[in-house]
């Protein structure tokens, strides 16, 4: 016997960009909703709450300055959460080669002239102290 599957998506499609109408999600038929809630015993109120009473007082104050491992840091403009939970970021001894590669295949695409680019690399290796490869790509002897 042969089947014949069919298959259907119901997918949003707006005309507009206008979302007021979807979100003001009107009821077309509020007596239906009555009710369901009668079929199910909604309204007979057994299963609501009892009673509460609550107050509540409040107050609050700016928070001038925060602490951290002893050092002491006055909160900007910015998030809080952004102040306190950052972490310093201190790269390894290989993400630095790896970005002083990176920087070297950088300056190799937008420079062209030779010359130019070893000035450019060599200013750049000397401002940090280090000393730049020989041709051979191993380290310069002390």
């Amino acid at each position: 016997m042969t089947a014949i599957t069919i298959y259907q998506r119901l997918e949003p499609r707006p005309r507009t960009n206008d979302l007021s109408a979807s979100l003001r999600a009107p009821i077309h038929d509020p007596l239906w909703f009555l009710t369901r809630q009668w079929q199910f015993g909604e309204l007979q109120g057994r299963d609501a709450g009892s009673l509460a009473y609550v107050e509540y007082f409040a107050s609050s104050s700016p928070l001038p300055r925060f602490v951290i491992k002893g050092q002491v840091s006055n909160v900007k403009d910015a998030p809080l959460e952004q102040q306190t939970l950052t972490e310093p970021f201190e790269p390894d001894l290989s993400l630095r080669v790896e970005l002083g590669q990176l920087f070297a295949s950088l300056v190799a695409d937008q420079v062209t002239a030779e010359t130019r680019r070893k000035q450019l690399l060599s200013a750049f290796v000397g401002n940090f102290g280090l000393q730049p490869p020989t041709s051979s790509g191993e380290p310069r002897p002390d």
